[in-house]
């Protein structure tokens, strides 16, 4: 979970529930006409929710869209009923979501990546292109 209003010392909240446990599970949005075609891992709910609004080229249009809840170097086991679809990789683009992404494809060969361009995350280029 990510804040909305910095705290007086400047600092946004990010954390999770107690009890809470990434591996179990997360925020995916299906392709919204069609069966999916691909799978595309992103950091964030919020990174999945822009990446729909805007997405980058190349993207199939029937992609199912999953946050890992930040950076993860394996395959989560709660998207093993779309795991014989192409896998993307959609992390930020910054040190840790490329090491992250590096070692996703070491363990998934066929892991494409999709950074934001021009951006670090996926909210960043959204706002951006809603910029006048």
């Amino acid at each position: 979970l990510v804040g909305t209003r910095p705290d007086p010392g400047g600092r946004t909240f990010k954390g999770l529930a107690p009890g809470s446990r990434k591996a179990r599970g997360g925020f995916w949005l299906p392709p919204a006409r069609a069966a999916p075609q691909a799978v595309l891992l992103v950091e964030s709910a919020l990174d999945a929710l822009s990446v729909r609004q805007c997405p980058p080229p190349g993207l199939p249009a029937a992609t199912l869209i999953a946050s890992t809840a930040g950076v993860t170097a394996t395959w989560p086991p709660w998207l093993d009923p779309w795991s014989a679809l192409p896998p993307l990789c959609g992390y930020d683009a910054d040190p840790a979501g490329d090491r992250a992404a590096t070692a996703l494809q070491r363990q998934c060969p066929a892991v494409r990546r999709h950074r934001p361009r021009g951006a670090k995350d996926w909210n960043e280029l959204l706002q951006r292109s809603r910029t006048p």
